[in-house]
């Protein structure tokens, strides 16, 4: 088992990852604050219902939700969604 340490490591890394993608394919991220929360809801939206079918595979899915949450998150904290005028 991974040292707390270690595993938070990984997280930040395999975030890190996920970030950098997500910058590719959606570099226009959100229009204002409004828009940025409603890609927050709608990760959280998957998120929830990939825990709530309890499918098989569903506790990878959910962690790959997870980590969309956490993406749009970090690029609100980042205030990628807000843009400077003119």
């Amino acid at each position: 088992m991974p040292t707390a340490d270690k595993a938070l490591q990984g997280i930040f890394c395999k975030l890190e990852e996920r970030l950098n993608r997500a910058r590719r394919l959606h570099p226009e991220f959100a229009c204002g604050p409004y828009e940025a929360l409603g890609a927050l809801e709608a990760e959280a939206g998957e998120l929830a219902q990939e825990i709530c079918k309890g499918k098989p595979g569903w506790k990878e899915r959910a962690e790959d939700e997870l980590y969309d949450v956490a993406v749009v998150a970090v690029r609100m904290l980042l205030r990628e969604h807000v843009r400077e005028e003119g």
